[in-house]
């Protein structure tokens, strides 16, 4: 399994985030920079050049802004939920992992 390994610690905008990531999955230029449009690409595929599965790991999460260690738990929380509901509906999920460090 593939992982990505983001050094938040000198992100100052939620706008880094979605930037990194979207970088790392290999996302189109108009991927969306929200939680759905991560949900979709991520969670539903055939949007970024990545697929899963993989890990997302975001290293020095304390030291960050408090909007992006925010926005950093509402990604990893509400993909999660994503793909619960996707398995309960189709059966079937993608391999993602957050993992956060402090």
């Amino acid at each position: 399994m593939r992982t990505f390994e983001f050094d938040t610690k000198s992100w100052s905008a939620v706008l880094d985030v979605y930037e990194a990531i979207c970088e790392a999955l290999e996302s189109s230029r108009w991927h969306g920079h929200s939680i759905d449009a991560l949900i979709d690409s991520m969670v539903y595929g055939g949007i970024n050049g990545i697929e899963p599965p993989y890990t997302l790991r975001f290293l020095n999460v304390e030291g960050a802004c408090p909007d992006v260690r925010n926005e950093i738990t509402d990604i990893a929380t509400y993909v999660g939920e994503a793909l619960v509901w996707r398995l309960a509906h189709y059966g079937n999920a993608p391999t993602i992992v957050f993992q956060i460090a402090q």
